[in-house]
């Protein structure tokens, strides 16, 4: 075992022999830890390794690179963003609920992490890396979410135009919570600065309102 690391701080999941799959998704959580304790930047795959209690060969042989392994955490992070969104909007009234409640939820997720997450999206935005192609997926997967609820409320409204609408909840979103050295607003605050905002917008919108030259 990697000097300084004991039997004592390597997780029992890790330390056992696992099938393959369950390894690489214990791995990712150590590094998820790692990452975030230390920043992606500084983290380093030995440091990883070390924590795992495993080689360095071993975890490059599972992600092939550390911007493969970061690429792991990131859609690691997004399934867990997911997973909380949809259960928050799950048991919404109608499609202003459950806006409301996802972007809260959001919010509220981001939040939790904001250290780690800045981090990954700041390693993760390497044009044409693993871990950039990651943010992509997960942040179309949010605008998918919400493209669905616009395109029920909206009406002729149809998925593409949702899609495209969902993009800039998504992008301005996003800015609000990962702008470097700003003291954060609550979470209630943000939801509804954001739903005056969007809400308010797609008001005019879904009684047939459209901007043109």
């Amino acid at each position: 075992m990697t000097a300084g690391v004991t039997s004592a701080t390597v997780p029992p999941t890790i330390r056992r022999r696992l099938p393959r799959d369950e390894r690489a998704r214990q791995l990712v959580e150590v590094a998820d830890t790692v990452f975030s304790e230390h920043g992606v930047a500084a983290a380093s795959m030995e440091d990883i390794a070390e924590r795992a209690g495993i080689t360095k060969p071993v975890l490059y042989d599972h992600f092939g690179s550390k911007d493969g392994l970061l690429a792991a955490v990131v859609l690691r992070a997004g399934e867990e963003l997911a997973a909380a969104t949809l259960a928050a909007v799950d048991s919404a009234s109608g499609p202003e609920d459950a806006l409301a409640r996802g972007l809260r939820a959001y919010f509220r997720f981001i939040e939790r992490r904001r250290a780690s997450w800045l981090s990954l999206l700041a390693e993760a935005g390497v044009p044409g890396s693993a871990a950039a192609a990651a943010l992509e997926q997960v942040r179309d997967g949010q605008a998918e979410l919400i493209a669905t609820l616009m395109s029920a409320d909206v009406p002729d409204c149809d998925l593409p135009r949702a899609r495209l609408y969902a993009q800039v909840v998504v992008g301005a979103s996003e800015r609000l919570v990962t702008r470097p050295g700003t003291e954060q607003p609550s979470v209630d605050v943000l939801t509804r600065h954001m739903m005056d905002v969007i809400w308010a917008g797609f008001g005019a919108v879904r009684t047939g309102q459209r901007w043109s030259e």
